[in-house]
């Protein structure tokens, strides 16, 4: 939260200190040649006159600053009852209210932290197992196997579909010049990911029998070298092509519901730091290696955010 939302504090960038240390750079050439004790005076001399001037033309900010709040404060005022028109007076007592308790207590509950309840892909699992251990209890018996409940089988094939895309992401990295641990990783993920799609298909076939028409309909896939293209016949996938039960696809609804709302926060919050990565390259860095470095970054964090809009998709 910034520190300029609490009661009494000035409107601030939070970078004040920072600001002076500037007008050091020009030194950085000649300080890297001096002893310790030459190297720490003359950063004193410098800090100290940077200090004194500080000093002695604040009476000329503060006069900039007033000047300028007085020529803004009409336009701010206008905007803040311009907001303020936008929602109803109900809403409007109500923050007021929590903004006032909030800057004489700090104790009380935050208003300008963001406090939105999604449903979480643990929490749905929780509730779906809930669901099934009530319909045992009561006799009836949903699973056709004992290892394996419905909730179980859906969950297992939305994680197998999240093991395809990170299989497909690993696989794209790869180039001509790839070193033999990269390819190594490649080919024993992709035998794993053989394994469980051998498993997974197994165990769909007795919840779904008609997927097997579907799969006979497509081209073998152990023969395509592609295995993060298999399409795992999710309820999703099927919709209205062959009958099956439709719980599963309110199951499956229910864990992708709580995945996208997942995957809609990581992408929000990787936004922003994107925002804020180009905001610091473009204002305070220069030169070929602070640059590279904040060009890696930023593409680590683009990489997060193409994952999280392919998992949302």
């Amino acid at each position: 939260m910034p520190t300029s939302l609490p009661g009494g504090a000035g409107l601030g960038d939070g970078e004040a200190p920072e600001h002076g240390w500037g007008e050091l750079n020009p030194l950085a050439t000649s300080t890297r040649e001096m002893g310790p004790g030459t190297c720490r005076d003359t950063l004193d001399y410098h800090f100290g006159n940077y200090n004194w001037r500080k000093i002695v033309r604040l009476s000329d900010s503060l006069l900039k600053k007033m000047v300028t709040a007085t020529s803004d404060v009409a336009e701010h005022i206008i905007a803040h009852q311009e907001l303020e028109s936008t929602i109803s007076l109900e809403k409007l007592q109500t923050c007021t209210e929590a903004m006032l308790a909030w800057e004489l207590n700090p104790s009380s509950p935050n208003p300008y932290e963001i406090a939105i309840k999604t449903p979480t892909q643990a929490a749905v699992r929780r509730q779906l197992a809930a669901e099934e251990e009530q319909a045992l209890t009561v006799g009836v018996d949903i699973a056709l196997l004992d290892e394996v409940l419905p909730s179980s089988l859906i969950a297992r094939g939305i994680d197998l579909k999240g093991k395809q895309h990170s299989l497909k992401m690993l696989t794209n990295s790869l180039w001509e010049h790839s070193q033999d641990r990269q390819i190594t990783r490649v080919t024993l993920r992709s035998n794993v990911l053989t394994q469980k799609l051998e498993e997974w298909f197994s165990l769909l076939q007795l919840y779904i029998p008609a997927s097997i028409l579907l799969r006979k309909r497509e081209p073998q896939w152990k023969e395509s070298p592609k295995l993060f293209d298999v399409q795992l016949w999710l309820p999703s996938h099927i919709g209205k092509l062959v009958p099956f039960d439709r719980s599963l696809a309110k199951i499956e609804y229910k864990l992708c519901n709580a995945q996208a709302h997942k995957a809609l926060g990581v992408l929000r919050c990787n936004l922003q730091i994107c925002a804020t990565l180009y905001d610091v390259k473009d204002h305070w860095l220069w030169g070929q290696g602070a640059n590279t470095r904040a060009l890696n970054a930023i593409a680590t964090v683009q990489a997060h955010i193409a994952a999280a809009r392919d998992e949302y998709q």
